[in-house]
């Protein structure tokens, strides 16, 4: 039996391991901005490797973090309803608002 009170340390010690890194950068740096914005993406998944590598170590099912794959109607279903009611809205405001479809402000 596996005891939850060793793995969640397990898990606290590699977030506390896997953050050290960048938090340093930003500190030495004294800007949370570091390395164009890629710093603070990393610190955002120091909890997601320490999870996986918790898992692996404790061989732990990853599927049991809600890491599955549904049945493929439903990947389906998430995939492409938010375009089938996006696109009309947009649709809409592009041809209706002058200017709102303008690449130009992305130059």
């Amino acid at each position: 039996m596996r005891s939850p009170a060793k793995e969640i340390l397990t898990f606290l010690v590699f977030v506390f391991l896997f953050s050290c890194v960048p938090y340093a950068l930003m500190i030495h740096t004294h800007h949370i901005g570091t390395g164009g914005g890629l710093v603070v993406r990393l610190v955002m998944w120091c909890p997601t490797l320490a999870a996986l590598v918790t898992c692996a170590l404790s061989r732990i099912d990853v599927g049991t973090l809600g890491w599955n794959w549904r049945p493929l109607k439903y990947e389906a279903y998430g995939y492409f309803l938010p375009l089938l009611y996006a696109i009309p809205v947009y649709a809409i405001t592009w041809i209706y608002i002058k200017g709102s479809f303008a690449l130009s402000d992305f130059e």
